[in-house]
């Protein structure tokens, strides 16, 4: 069984208001973490009813989801609906009681039993922040310039190719 679940998000279409939703989603890396927040433990829940500790990963289920941006634009309505799919399920009210600026509407979530046959063909979209951790020197401003200080940082970093390269060197750098 699993969970599909529409989030419409409101990214405003007056520039003299506030736009919140329009914020969150210019930067991926905080949709995922806000959607993440859909599927705590127990503990954490139950610790914090009220969601005011910091985001802390270990707090959360094993975060089993897709999840897809889709732009729509309806005359003046403009707004952006997130679309997951989920293995648990969601936990939205508790997700989004902080932010609550960021929907335009109640989420919309329901039971997802797909049936596969042999042989079916299927389609489906993917977007990917293809990434990896990198170790590197961290650096400071010296009197002769950046030294390194001794310390290695763990940095994320985007995997980047052209057309006369292959995409598995980019990993293994």
């Amino acid at each position: 069984m699993m969970y599909l679940s529409q989030l419409l998000i409101d990214t405003g279409g007056n520039p003299d208001r506030p736009r919140p939703g329009r914020l969150w989603l210019n930067n991926i890396y905080n949709v995922h973490r806000r959607l993440s927040m859909a599927f705590p433990m127990r503990k954490r829940k139950e610790g914090d009813p009220r969601f005011l500790q910091p985001f802390d990963p270990a707090d959360f289920e094993k975060r089993q989801f897709l999840f897809r941006v889709d732009n729509n634009t309806d005359g003046e309505n403009q707004r952006a609906m997130v679309l997951v799919q989920s293995s648990l399920p969601p936990d939205w009210d508790w997700a989004f009681q902080n932010a609550t600026g960021f929907l335009a509407a109640p989420p919309q979530v329901k039971e997802y039993d797909p049936q596969f046959s042999a042989g079916q063909q299927l389609r489906f979209r993917i977007l990917v922040n293809a990434s990896v951790k990198r170790k590197i020197d961290e650096l400071r401003e010296g009197p002769g310039g950046k030294e390194k200080t001794g310390r290695v940082l763990h940095k994320r970093v985007a995997l980047t190719w052209d057309t006369n390269s292959n995409p598995k060197d980019a990993v293994a750098q």
